[in-house]
Order: structure tokens, then C-alpha cells, then sequence
């Protein structure tokens, strides 16, 4: 019986797996981004703002955190649906908590993103 008690307390000493590299597809297969917050949609089709886009989020850093839900907790979020040219659809979030910029993936994992992300939405 102790012998449970001293694996449980070692499990919960454990640290948290960091999050799984967010999915994405590769560059040349997206074909449209759509960037949604507030009810209202906007798309961005210019390749060079796909690629720079695509360039910041594989900078993002793993959390601790995970992703156990659809959409994120956060009063509010912008929602980014990349479709690449199969129709397939990989969608991301993006918000604030507490000070602190979120990128979230249903069930895959929540990551920091690079400062650069937050001045991204102006150009597209």
C-alpha cells in the first residue's frame, strides 16, 4: 500500500509534457487563410503574408498547458483557418490571458508566440 502512495506522489511531482507541435500544413499547399474575431471574417490569399504568417508560427514555444477543449477558455480569441489546396481546414486561435499571448489548437497543444504575431493582423 505504501508503494502507491509513493508512485502517486511521484507522478504528481512530474512535470507536464510539453505540447505537441502544432499541425499545419506546409506553404505551398495553403491556399487561403481566414482570420476571424468578433464575428467578422477576413481572408488572406497574398503568398507572401501566407509565408510570413507560416514563418512566425514555427517559432512558437511549447506550454505546459493543454488544449482539452474546441475552442479556448478566453473571453475572447481570433480564430485562423488555414485551407490548403485538398479543402482541408487547420485552425488555430489566438488570444491573451493574464498579460501573456496564447496560440491554441484543439487538443494539440498551447504555445507562445513570437512577439511578431501580435503585429501580424494589421497587415493582413
Amino acid at each position: 500500500m505504501m508503494w502507491m502512495a509513493c508512485a502517486a506522489a511521484i507522478s504528481a511531482c512530474s512535470p507536464s509534457p510539453s505540447a505537441e507541435p502544432a499541425v499545419l500544413p506546409p506553404e505551398e499547399q495553403v491556399r487561403t487563410v481566414s482570420v476571424e474575431r468578433d464575428g467578422v471574417a477576413a481572408d488572406c490569399g497574398n503568398r507572401e503574408q501566407i509565408g510570413e504568417l507560416l514563418s512566425i508560427l514555427a517559432d512558437m514555444e511549447p506550454t505546459n498547458l493543454q488544449s482539452v477543449q474546441d475552442v479556448p477558455q478566453a473571453d475572447a480569441y481570433t480564430s485562423i483557418h488555414f485551407e490548403d489546396t485538398e479543402g482541408c481546414v487547420y485552425t488555430i486561435f489566438y488570444y491573451e490571458t493574464d498579460g501573456t499571448d496564447y496560440v491554441e489548437q484543439s487538443y494539440q497543444g498551447i504555445y507562445k508566440p513570437a512577439s511578431a504575431l501580435a503585429s501580424f493582423w494589421t497587415a493582413c
